[in-house]
């Protein structure tokens, strides 16, 4: 790639990006988090993560 060149990601990717924004924020939605793991945990939280999720929906 050229000195100065640029890479576009599309302004349609940008557009659907900043609708997503909007919609996350008009209708207060917030994640959640149903427990915290530190570093050492990362293991556990995988394998929780992997397991049956649709228990928890």
């Amino acid at each position: 790639m050229p000195a100065g060149a640029t890479i576009s990601c599309g302004l349609r990717w940008r557009r659907a990006f900043e609708r997503m924004n909007e919609a996350i924020e008009t209708l207060a939605i917030k994640p959640v988090i149903d427990k915290v793991y530190g570093f050492d945990a990362v293991p556990q939280a995988f394998e929780l993560w992997r397991g049956d999720r649709s228990a928890r929906s």
